[in-house]
């Protein structure tokens, strides 16, 4: 979420007698401009190089580079820090990379929330229910658009169909066939964030 703190860490270990074949290196990879930039790194000489004249957001990282860890710790994330942030191994004496792990991170401004969304209900034909699609909202983000759709039908809900709140949309169903039996889709989406979260109506007996 942003705002929030973000860490990253991988463990290995690197034998000390291997330890002058291998160097190892810190690096981040913006998919908009397909910039790879090189963090930190740990010769095969044991000695640490930072790179110079890193781009201004990348300058707030704190970096832990050695033999048997790495860590990538950004105190406070902003939408900026969206980005592969990965670790390289490679043999100067080969020119070639043989080991590489990245990790995809993306910065947004809510989440579902899963405890309070709907995921299977059941009702029978005639009987309403209600479809309840919750998020997590960043204070201070902007209130997220919710859109709702009968997957089976390839249907699209209009607004008078729903109702909620600025963190929950709610859509009102009473089943009339068969046809409205089946997977329900709802869509979240802020400027910095999308979800799609899907919900199955099951028909079910008429009670007594």
């Amino acid at each position: 979420m942003v705002g929030e703190k973000l860490e990253l860490q991988w463990k290995y270990n690197v034998k000390v007698s291997e330890r002058n074949q291998w160097r190892i290196s810190l690096y981040v990879f913006n998919n908009t401009d397909n910039a790879k930039n090189t963090l930190l790194a740990l010769d095969q000489f044991g000695k640490i190089k930072v790179r110079q004249s890193l781009p201004l957001v990348y300058q707030r990282i704190d970096l832990k580079l050695s033999h048997n860890i790495a860590r990538i710790s950004i105190p406070t994330t902003t939408f900026d820090d969206t980005a592969g942030y990965g670790i390289n191994f490679d043999k100067p004496s080969t020119g070639k990379n043989s080991l590489q792990k990245v990790t995809d991170v993306i910065i947004v401004d809510m989440f579902l929330d899963e405890a309070d969304s709907s995921t299977v209900l059941r009702s029978w034909i005639g009987q309403s229910v209600d479809f309840v699609c919750t998020i997590i909202l960043k204070v201070g983000a902007d209130s997220p658009s919710f859109k709702w759709k009968n997957v089976d039908k390839n249907i699209t809900f209009s607004n008078d169909k729903t109702s909620g709140t600025r963190t929950k949309s709610v859509l009102t169903i009473i089943p009339k066939s068969e046809s409205d039996f089946g997977t329900y889709k709802c869509y979240a989406r802020t400027s910095h964030a999308k979800i799609k979260h899907n919900m199955t109506l099951i028909k079910v007996g008429k009670l007594a």
